[in-house]
Parts: C-alpha cells; sequence; structure tokens
C-alpha cells in the first residue's frame, strides 16, 4: 500500500484533465490520469458543481492528498476566462476544505518545465508526457495534467529539502 502523500494536478477545462500520484522517490509515481468532461448542461454553475463533486469524491477516497496544483488562468477571451477562473475558485475551495496545499502554475512555466521551451504547443507536451511516462494519453488535457504532476512532484522535492520554501504560501 503506497503510503506517501500524494499530489492531484488539474488541467481545469471543459475537458479537464487529471492526474494523481505520489511524491517519491521510491513510490509508485503516476496512479490514474484521465479526463473528466465538463459541459455546461443549462444552468451557469452547473460545471463548477460538476468538478466540485468530482473533487471531493477524489479527496474523500484518497485521503493522502497534500498537494492540489493547477494551471493558471491566463486571458483567453471573457467566456473562456471567467470559467476557467471559476473552476480555479473551486480547486481552490476544495483545498482549503480538505486542508490541501494549492499551487497554481503558469501555462509558460509548465511548458518550460516540460520541454525546455516556453512556448511550446500541444503535440511537443503530448511527445514530452509520453517519453517521461511510458505511456499514451487520452487527449492533451490528460497530458498537461500528468505534466504538472511531474512538476509540482519536483517542487515538493525541493519544497521539502528547504526550509524557507516548504513555509512559503503558494
Amino acid at each position: 500500500m503506497n503510503r506517501l502523500p500524494l499530489i492531484l494536478a488539474i488541467d481545469p477545462a471543459l475537458s479537464c484533465g487529471w492526474a494523481l500520484g505520489d511524491v517519491g522517490p521510491g513510490g509508485a509515481g503516476l496512479i490514474a490520469s484521465g479526463v473528466w468532461s465538463l459541459p455546461g448542461t443549462g444552468h451557469p454553475g452547473d460545471r463548477f458543481h460538476a468538478l466540485h463533486r468530482k473533487l471531493v469524491t477524489l479527496t474523500e477516497n484518497h485521503h493522502a492528498i497534500a498537494m492540489m496544483v493547477y494551471e493558471k488562468a491566463f486571458h483567453r477571451g471573457q467566456h473562456a476566462t471567467e470559467s476557467h477562473r471559476g473552476m480555479i475558485g473551486i480547486i481552490l475551495a476544495v483545498a482549503a476544505l480538505r486542508g490541501i496545499r494549492a499551487l497554481g502554475v503558469n501555462a509558460s512555466e509548465l511548458k518550460l518545465h516540460a520541454t525546455g521551451h516556453g512556448a511550446s504547443d500541444k503535440a511537443a507536451m503530448i511527445r514530452y508526457a509520453v517519453a517521461i511516462f511510458n505511456r499514451t494519453f487520452e487527449s492533451s488535457d490528460e497530458a498537461d495534467a500528468a505534466m504538472l504532476y511531474d512538476f509540482a512532484r519536483r517542487r515538493w522535492a525541493t519544497d521539502h529539502l528547504n526550509p524557507v520554501l516548504r513555509r512559503a504560501t503558494v
């Protein structure tokens, strides 16, 4: 049984990639990942409620989640940006409810981590995720979530070796 703390990575969008893994080393690494479809079904808050249900269920089933990492919003156009920010609000609310540390990552920072170039395209992100985890991904959303997990796993190791970073609120 895996007793290491877990990291839940979320790429918030209507097609919401997620990945769950431990902090390693010596652990299982990436344990599970996938894509949640979060379409609006009538009420403007439906997709937020759906994301809330998914996150609450996952955090109830995996009590060892110690960090939730998500891609930060950037301006994509009014509706898309509002939706993304709303999803981040849900992620932060569930993290606060469960006492889980939350970490937001800019898309360019994630791309730089994954590929060495901050403006990489989706195909490059998928290629690097496949190479790192030696498995295929359903979509670029799932691959992005896996790379968010990898970013957070490496950040976790750095934070826990450096007491100043460990105390920092992100």
